[in-house]
């Protein structure tokens, strides 16, 4: 196999651009819904999961915890 040559910036940069816009900004909206993810993640870890009672079983006739 033959050595290889680096690559400069511009070189590697020429495919994102005949992918288009979307692929250049999917890490920007990985990074939003991750941050998004640890939100929700803390609202669920403060009690709001699936095993917390309603304020409301009486009118819904969930069996009480």
């Amino acid at each position: 196999m033959p050595p290889l040559e680096p690559i400069s910036r511009e070189e590697m940069s020429i495919d994102y651009e005949r992918k288009g816009a979307d692929f250049v900004r999917r890490g920007d909206d990985f990074d939003r819904w991750g941050a998004d993810f640890e939100i929700r993640r803390g609202v669920l870890d403060e009690g709001f999961g699936y095993d917390r009672r309603r304020k409301d079983h009486d009118k819904w006739r969930a069996p009480p915890l």
